[in-house]
């Protein structure tokens, strides 16, 4: 794995960037801070944007899980980590931003594509042979 950067919008050592920090450490070890930067062991995986909001949010592959990082547009630059994709989805808070993480994902092939209502019905569901008009035409 590589070493990545973050820029976190406030001194790494500045207690409200504690929050962040404390995701990130959960899955990967930090390497390096300066200023706002954090620097940690990791590879990126994918980038999902442009957002109206959040802004632009990064993936990584980390020794010990995965981590989202969200450039935020709105409020301070925030991480959610897990020790899965799906458990890092799972702790988002917003449910729209989860879905359109999860369609990054499954377009960048990190994760399998969902399979939706339609999609099951349209398995299910065979197209039927016109009937014959006797002709007509």
């Amino acid at each position: 794995m590589e070493e990545q950067q973050v820029r976190l919008g406030r001194p790494a050592a500045d207690r409200e960037a504690a929050g962040v920090v404390r995701e990130i450490e959960k899955v990967a070890p930090i390497t390096g801070r300066d200023g706002d930067r954090l620097r940690f062991e990791g590879d990126l995986v994918a980038r999902i944007e442009p957002f109206t909001r959040p802004g632009r949010v990064e993936i990584y592959r980390c020794p010990d899980g995965w981590l989202l990082y969200c450039y935020d547009s709105i409020k301070p630059n925030w991480a959610c980590a897990g020790s899965s994709l799906e458990e890092m989805i799972g702790r988002l808070e917003e449910s729209s931003l989860a879905h359109l993480v999860r369609e990054g994902l499954e377009r960048s092939g990190h994760l399998p594509r969902r399979r939706t209502d339609g999609q099951d019905r349209a398995a299910v569901t065979r197209p039927m042979p016109w009937p014959e008009t006797g002709g007509e035409g």
